[in-house]
């Protein structure tokens, strides 16, 4: 039977919010059938738990947002296990875009609980079902505080303070109603590694991205060579469409700069100017809000007029977001690329595979740990926001920094 939470909001268009239509029946079915599907796209999975699970499990609520790192395309896969462990149907945040992808999430990922928020958009009706998931406490909400994957097994990118405006919203809304009911984030760490890597994997990838820039890798090259000179053809392709000559440079020198290139090329075109104090992390995400905001405008226009230069600059303004998310992989690729572990070394492959659109030849066992930390009571935060305290700021930091903890006891 189809979850009451969304009856009321049943209608959606492909530019609009995509509520949840949670169905038990889909989602017990999923279960039986998810990890042959998990098999058949990734190869053999298996998984850990680390941490106090049991902990998490008996808190004897619903009221919870479960705030895994995102390293890995795959955790969109992967977190449907949390679901099993908890035993418990989930709700998931997902930006719209993944609604989009195929008619496979177009039509099935509202039935799994899936609903939607517009990155760049003041998306109210997005916080407001968050906020009525946490109220009803029937189920615990999956969201990913990153905001987007960071491509990294063992780096977080700064957590936006989403999950913890929408926890303490609903906490004051309840007080409101004059309920005194808990809500907690529970930090999670998701962290991938790959016992039994072959030979034949390695080379199987690496070729296949070499026959897709049509370069020779040459057998006499290590295999960390051959990722780094395909890496090179990716970047020298980059600067050629900003009209500019690439520079000389060590591999992550001549990406971020190549980054800072199409970072001021983008913010040229959005008319943004960088703000004052901010580092240049902050700075690349405010850029990053304003590219999706800006997108966002031009999609509202496309869809209330009509008119062909609205759709153009939409157009446009895709293909930018489409290079900033380039142009932060390639960092991290470039990264990557000058380690050695057989690990870091996998995640490039597969990234660059990505990039490039080669075939996966073959693959390779994957093992992966998840981490329970402490949960934090919400609660306790909201008497600061009377004491003239930045409290969605202290509670994100605290999740931050407890997510970090774990994937820091699960790195070593």
């Amino acid at each position: 039977m189809a979850s009451k939470l969304s009856k009321s909001t049943r209608h959606c268009d492909i530019y609009g919010f995509r509520p949840p239509h949670l169905t038990v029946s889909f989602v017990e079915l999923a279960k039986l059938i998810y990890p042959a599907l998990l098999r058949l796209r990734y190869g053999h999975l298996s998984y850990e738990t680390v941490g106090d699970l049991n902990e998490l499990a008996s808190l004897g609520t619903k009221r919870v947002i479960l705030c895994p790192n995102h390293s890995l395309n795959m955790d969109n896969d992967v977190v449907f296990i949390l679901a099993k462990l908890l035993r418990d149907q989930l709700y998931y945040l997902c930006t719209r875009e993944i609604f989009r992808k195929t008619i496979f999430n177009k039509f099935i990922l509202q039935l799994a609980g899936c609903y939607s928020v517009h990155r760049g958009a003041l998306d109210l009706r997005s916080f407001a079902q968050s906020i009525k998931i946490l109220m009803q406490g029937k189920h615990r909400l999956v969201i990913f505080p990153e905001g987007e994957i960071s491509g990294r097994n063992n780096v977080l990118l700064p957590f936006k303070s989403g999950p913890a405006h929408i926890a303490l919203s609903a906490v004051a809304r309840m007080r409101k109603e004059h309920r005194e009911e808990p809500v907690y984030l529970a930090p999670i760490a998701f962290r991938y590694s790959y016992p039994k890597v072959t030979a034949k994997f390695l080379l199987d990838n690496i070729s296949s991205i070499e026959h897709v820039l049509e370069i020779d890798g040459g057998t006499d090259l290590s295999l960390q060579h051959r990722i780094s000179k395909a890496l090179n053809v990716i970047i020298d392709t980059l600067y050629a469409k900003y009209n500019t000559q690439p520079p000389s440079l060590p591999l992550s020198e001549k990406a971020h700069q190549l980054t800072q290139l199409i970072f001021t090329s983008l913010a040229a075109y959005v008319h943004y100017e960088p703000v004052d104090g901010l580092n240049e992390v902050e700075s690349a995400h405010q850029l990053y809000l304003r590219l999706y905001e800006a997108r966002w405008t031009e999609e509202q226009l496309q869809h209330q007029l009509n008119h062909s230069i609205h759709h153009t600059r939409y157009q446009a303004l895709n293909e930018l977001i489409h290079d900033y998310h380039r142009a932060v992989n390639l960092i991290s690729a470039s990264q990557l690329a000058e380690r050695s572990n057989v690990e870091d070394l996998v995640n490039l492959i597969m990234a660059v595979r990505k990039e490039v659109g080669a075939d996966q030849h073959s693959r390779t066992p994957v093992h992966l740990s998840i981490a329970f930390a402490k949960p934090i009571l919400v609660n306790d935060f909201l008497k600061g926001q009377t004491e003239g305290v930045d409290v969605p700021h202290e509670l994100t930091s605290l999740l931050e920094s407890s997510v970090r903890e774990e994937l820091n006891k699960l790195i070593v």
